[in-house]
């Protein structure tokens, strides 16, 4: 039986002409495969059928596949490996190893095998070492060790020799013959390697099998047969020959189509703030990592922060009062004061509070989600099998919420601190009990108004936290891409936090 067989891979654009047109791929256990074909084949769009059908489907694309059949889990190493940047070396692997198919007794000694395996330092299975500070041919090896950790035993590569020096690739190329010999295995069976590349060099250096997409399906290639671990120089030199006699100077124009991303771009804050709560709930049955990406995330939106939000108040509850105070009229300043009290406070706290933080928490996690959908860690992450509405989104609300309700609570305080200051100014007494009574103790009148602010805090932050979620995992063509995401959710979320403020009053003044 073989270890994957795809029959009938189908990929349209809506309104646009098929991009992969009946795509067969059958691939023996221990075989190394290299597929090949111009820019515009549709190489990735076959990545994205297996790994990230969802979003493709999501995008208004028509998909479908004939026959599906696999004797192992697959796994995908994007391009430059991918590694998960919120986790360090250690931390990636034993993710994989917790949601894989086999769970160590010894995880540590487990990590310390696999990172030997691929060349790494066994050391950082104990020793932190941030994924992020990883050199491109580092960043690969991990991601191997990744996927095998997962045990996964039919494994994708997305040009994975793209940034390496020559140095590198040979020894990229090595340790995919390894791979697919059964090395770095618990049970020494060899994984079947499929990989994506436009370097003929460096697939005629451990590649088995050459196939060619082109017309939207894959044609074989009569390459010369390996020899042992790999080809001697001759053979390499006519391997890439029947590759490049094969590749088309382009490829035939088609009809594009035209993606449907906006309607669901409206609706996704939505899908999010339906879904998270849910997601965050099973985040608990792996309680470890649910308790990384929370903490992660608080660190983002609270700890970085917080003396900013501390800082601003306290300056807006000064000037602001000040404000009202010098234009008091006949009252004077200190009367003026005991006549407003906390309601300054109370009516910008849920707003101001609102607008900073989406800019500066929210753009954080927006930023550091983004770059994660940008460099294919999401598609990566759920190659392993782990859905990021559990692992990603359900924590990260939690902690987003969860950080809008301090800062709020801060913002609070230190506009009372700079309204003290102020009353001390002008010799106000009782300041403090005269500034918070709109809290303690509201008139019956000015009531209504303590509970609109409490209500808008948990309005604004369930709906920030879930703008910045839905941007964020829209699809990143490009790095300007998560910049563009960062300012649509500002715009969006300050827009919406205006209508909130102005349906809130109506409200009150209506029932008033």
């Amino acid at each position: 039986m073989s270890a994957l067989e795809l029959r009938g891979v189908w990929v349209r654009p809506p309104g646009g002409d098929a991009i992969l047109d009946g795509v067969d791929l059958v691939v023996e256990a221990g075989q190394t495969v290299a597929i090949f074909g111009p820019s515009g084949a549709g190489k990735s769009t076959l990545l994205r059928a297996l790994f990230d059908r969802d979003a493709l489907e999501s995008d208004g694309f028509e998909v479908s596949v004939g026959k599906f059949d696999a004797d192992a889990e697959l796994a995908l190493v994007p391009q430059r490996g991918a590694p998960f940047d919120h986790l360090d070396v250690g931390g990636n692997l034993r993710l994989a190893l917790r949601h894989g198919s086999a769970k160590p007794k010894k995880e540590t000694a487990r990590v310390e095998e696999l990172l030997r395996d691929v060349g790494l330092d066994p050391a950082w299975a104990k020793k932190k070492r941030a994924s992020s500070s990883l050199s491109g041919g580092q960043a690969q090896r991990l991601a191997v060790a990744r996927a095998l950790a997962s045990g996964r035993r039919i494994v994708f590569f997305d040009e994975p020799s793209v940034g390496l020096d020559p140095l590198r690739v040979e020894q990229l190329a090595a340790q995919l013959g390894a791979l697919s010999e059964g090395k770095g295995n618990d049970d020494d069976a060899g994984a079947s390697v499929i990989v994506v590349t436009h370097d003929m060099d460096f697939a005629a250096a451990f590649a088995d099998r050459a196939l060619l997409l082109e017309d939207g399906a894959l044609r074989e290639l009569d390459v010369p047969p390996r020899e042992g671990k790999t080809r001697e120089a001759e053979a390499r030199a006519t391997f890439r020959r029947v590759v490049e006699d094969a590749l088309p100077t382009e490829v035939p124009a088609r009809k594009a189509g035209k993606l449907r991303r906006r309607g669901g771009r409206a609706l996704a804050s939505f899908d999010v703030l339906a879904r998270a709560p849910a997601g965050a709930l099973a985040a608990l049955r792996h309680p470890r990592d649910a308790a990384q990406v929370f903490l992660y995330a608080l660190r983002q939106a609270l700890l970085r922060p917080w003396f900013f939000y501390l800082a601003v108040a306290v300056l807006l509850g000064f000037t602001v009062q000040y404000v009202l105070a010098s234009f008091g009229g006949e009252l004077g300043p200190a009367e003026a004061l005991r006549v407003v009290r906390g309601l300054p406070m109370l009516a910008l706290t849920p707003p101001m509070t609102g607008i900073l933080f989406v800019a500066a928490s929210s753009g954080a996690v927006n930023a550091w989600l983004g770059g994660m959908r940008y460099s294919h860690q999401i598609g990566a992450l759920e190659a392993l099998g782990i859905r990021r509405e559990r692992y990603l989104w359900g924590p990260t609300f939690a902690a987003l919420a969860l950080s809008f309700v301090v800062c709020a609570a801060t913002f609070a305080a230190g506009f009372l601190l700079g309204g003290w200051l102020l009353c001390q100014l002008y010799e106000v007494p009782g300041a403090w009990t005269l500034l918070t009574s709109e809290i303690v103790d509201p008139t019956p009148e000015r009531a209504p108004y303590r509970l609109r602010a409490m209500g808008l805090v948990l309005v604004y932050g369930a709906g920030i936290a879930a703008n910045a979620i839905a941007s964020a995992d829209a699809p990143k063509p490009t790095s300007d891409a998560v910049t563009r995401a960062m300012t649509r959710s500002v715009v969006a979320c300050t827009i919406w936090i205006a209508v909130w403020e102005l349906f809130s009053l109506w409200m009150i003044r209506s029932v008033m």
